[in-house]
């Protein structure tokens, strides 16, 4: 698990490298949208590996804490900003939800900016870090719209069967996270551990679909 150094690094260096190869592994442009932002979330895991390596009261901790919360939270955003370029036709429901999504955003990290000081194990995480940014006043139902937004922009975007397996695999990776990690509320982290393996899965399927295809 993702307890240690050595484990955020492996998982950023496996979840980096698969995205760049699923990349350039296809033409579509949705699967390439969709490495893209896999890459993007993985970016979580080098922050753990930051945080890991340089413990408070590090200034590169306090820096790399501030710039996770920001990456963390906006990762709907920039699916939206990934996937709107494989489409020309848009619908106004989702720039407006995306819009709001944003907003409300921006307002929950002005309002906690000041809070955001370092990312350590703490008691109530131990052994794992802890990520202040998900557990402040409004985290839980900020997180419910992050969940509303992600799922309706797949659904706008993404054709059938690739929307059914991204899907599948982000969802179900969060499910398996909260189930696993609610407890001491790491589950956020560990989404993005899992999700961190989710390219190369994929990379693996679209692989198997082209063989299946030949």
């Amino acid at each position: 698990m993702c307890y240690d150094a050595e484990t955020s690094r492996n998982a950023f260096v496996i979840g980096i490298v698969s995205s760049i190869v699923l990349y350039y592994s296809t033409q579509k442009t949705e699967y390439k949208a969709i490495a893209l932002f896999l890459g993007y979330v993985t970016l979580m895991q080098g922050f753990d590996y930051l945080f890991w390596t340089h413990p408070p009261p590090s200034d590169i901790n306090r820096v790399a804490t501030k710039a996770a919360a920001v990456v963390n939270w906006m990762q709907p955003v920039i699916l939206f900003l990934l996937l709107r370029t494989t489409q020309t036709k848009q619908t106004t429901t989702i720039k407006h939800m995306v819009l709001i999504y944003f907003m409300i955003v921006v307002c929950y990290l002005t309002v906690h900016w000041n809070k955001l000081s370092f990312t350590e194990v703490k008691p109530d995480s131990a052994p794992s870090l802890r990520w202040d940014w998900i557990r402040f006043k409004g985290s839980n139902e900020l997180g419910i719209l992050y969940l509303i937004v992600f799922i309706y922009t797949s659904y706008t975007f993404l054709n059938s069967s690739t929307n059914l397996l991204f899907l599948l695999l982000i969802l179900g990776t969060f499910v398996f996270s909260v189930s696993k990690h609610y407890i001491n509320a790491t589950y956020g982290r560990f989404w993005c551990y899992y999700a961190a393996y989710t390219p190369l899965v994929l990379l693996l399927a679209l692989q198997a679909k082209e063989v299946g295809l030949n």
